[in-house]
C-alpha cells in the first residue's frame, strides 16, 4: 500500500517580446510500500537479529520516509530570428518508488526458508513425503534487507537546444541533453568475506561476528550513481504533398554502478567485491553509442479509387551494441559469488575471440595477458526495418 501526495507551482514570464522564462517547482511525497498483512521482516543491523517491520522502532515499510523531495524547474525560450529558435531547460525528477525493493523483505525467516534435500541410499524422497524431517539440509540464511535511512532516489536532467528552419528544406535542430541520477538503489553482500582459503562460513563469522549465522546478505543501500551526456541531431523535411522525411542521430554515453535494481540480460548489476563498490562504475548495461534512425511516408495519389486515402511508411534504425559483463560460474574466489539475483558473481580476466553465448551474437575483443583485467565486451550492432502501409477508403 502506497499513498502519493504532490503539489506544484508553475508560471510563464515573458520578459521580452522573443524571450520566456518558464519557472516551476514541485513537491511530492511517496510513503514507503507496505503490506496490509504485515509479513515482511528484516534485519536489526545493531542486535543482527530478525524483526518484524512495524515492531521494535522499525517502520512497516521497514524504511523511513522521506519528506526532502523538492523539484525545481527552469525552461527558456528565445526566438532571436524568424527562423531560429534556441531552448534550454533543467529539472529535477523524484523516484515514484518501486514495490519490487521493499519486497525484497519477504525473502527472510521466519516467513522464508530454506532447505535441501537429497536422495539417498538411506531413503528416497516422495510424492507422500517429499521433505522428511529426519533428511535434507538447511544451509545459512540468505537475507534480502534494506538500509533504514534509504531516501528517494533522484535525477536531474538538462538540455540546450538550437532549432534552424532552412525554409523549403525542412528543418534541422541539434541538441545536447545530459542527466544525473543520485541515491539510486543499489544492491551488495553486506556478509560477504574477503577471498581467501578455508570454509566460507567461518570466514564470515570471523570477520563479521554479528551476522555470522547468516550466508549472503542481500542490502539495498542509495549509494547508486549515473550518467548522461548526448548529442541529438534531428533533420525533417515535407516535400511537396506526398512525401516527408525524418531522420535522426544520438552520440550519447552513460555510465553507472548500477544500471537497474535486478539484474539484466547481459549485466548482473551486482558488484563482485561488495568491499570496493566504486571499481562496478562503468559503461552502463544500456549504453548505445551511436544510433540512427530514418523513417519516411509516402502519399499515394487520391485521384483514383484503387491509391486514394493510402500511405506507405517505413522506419530504418541501428545502433551499435550494448556493453556485456562476462561471468564465471564458480566461485573461484571463495567469497559466496554464487551469482543468482542475491550474490555476486566472479568475473575473468582473460577475454577470448568471439566465443559463443547463448546465441546472442557477442563480440568479444582479443585474447589478453592474464595479468591484465579483459576490455570491453560489447553486444553485436543491431538493424532494425519495419514498415506498413495504411488504408482508409471512404
Amino acid at each position: 500500500m502506497c499513498i502519493r501526495d504532490s503539489f506544484y507551482f508553475e508560471d510563464d514570464w515573458h520578459i521580452l517580446r522573443k524571450l520566456t522564462l518558464n519557472l516551476g517547482v514541485r513537491y511530492e511525497y511517496n510513503t514507503p510500500m507496505t503490506d496490509a498483512r504485515n509479513q515482511m521482516y528484516t534485519l536489526d543491523l545493531k542486535t543482527g537479529q530478525i524483526v518484524q517491520v512495524g515492531s521494535d522502532g522499525v517502520s512497516l515499510s521497514g524504511i523511513k520516509p522521506d519528506y526532502n523531495n523538492i523539484a525545481p524547474r527552469l525552461g527558456i525560450a528565445w526566438n532571436p530570428s524568424r527562423n531560429l529558435v534556441i531552448r534550454s531547460g533543467y529539472g529535477m525528477y523524484y523516484d515514484s518508488g518501486m514495490f519490487t525493493v521493499n519486497s525484497a523483505q519477504y525473502f527472510n525467516p521466519p516467513i522464508f526458508n530454506l532447505s535441501v534435500y537429497f536422495p539417498s541410499a538411506a531413503g528416497l524422497l516422495t510424492l507422500q513425503n517429499p521433505f522428511p524431517s529426519n533428511a535434507g539440509y538447511t544451509p545459512p540464511a540468505g537475507l534480502s534487507v534494506l538500509n533504514p535511512n534509504l531516501p528517494t532516489s533522484y535525477i536531474q536532467q538538462w538540455n540546450l537546444t538550437v532549432q534552424r528552419g532552412l525554409g523549403a528544406w525542412g528543418n534541422f535542430t541539434a541538441s545536447y541533453a545530459g542527466t544525473k541520477g543520485t541515491k539510486l538503489a543499489r544492491p551488495f553482500d553486506l556478509n560477504q568475506p574477503l577471498p581467501g582459503s578455508g570454509d566460507l562460513q567461518t570466514r564470515r563469522a570471523e570477520q563479521n561476528p554479528l551476522y555470522g549465522a547468516y550466508g549472503n546478505i542481500f542490502f539495498i543501500d542509495d549509494g547508486g550513481n549515473s550518467s548522461f551526456n548526448s548529442l541529438q541531431l534531428l533533420y525533417n523535411r515535407t516535400m511537396g504533398t506526398r512525401y516527408s522525411i525524418w531522420a535522426a542521430y544520438t552520440y550519447s554515453h552513460s555510465i553507472d554502478d548500477a544500471s537497474a535494481f535486478l539484474g539484466l540480460q547481459q549485466d548482473p548489476n551486482f558488484p563482485q567485491d561488495s568491499h570496493d563498490l566504486d571499481a562496478n562504475r562503468g559503461n552502463s548495461g544500456f549504453d548505445m553509442r551511436h544510433r540512427v534512425v530514418a523513417a519516411f511516408v509516402v502519399q499515394l495519389p487520391k485521384g483514383n479509387i484503387w491509391t486514394r486515402n493510402m500511405q506507405f511508411r517505413g522506419i530504418v534504425s541501428a545502433g551499435t551494441g550494448q556493453p556485456l559483463t562476462p561471468i564465471i560460474s564458480s566461485d573461484n574466489s571463495n567469497t559466496g559469488n554464487t551469482g543468482g539475483s542475491s550474490a555476486g558473481t566472479d568475473r575473468p580476466n582473460i577475454c577470448l575471440l568471439y566465443t559463443s553465448l547463448s546465441g546472442l551474437g557477442v563480440a568479444f575483443p582479443k585474447s589478453r595477458p592474464p595479468d591484465e583485467v579483459g576490455g570491453t565486451w560489447t553486444l553485436k550492432p543491431a538493424v532494425i526495418i519495419g514498415g506498413s502501409v495504411q488504408s482508409a477508403q471512404k
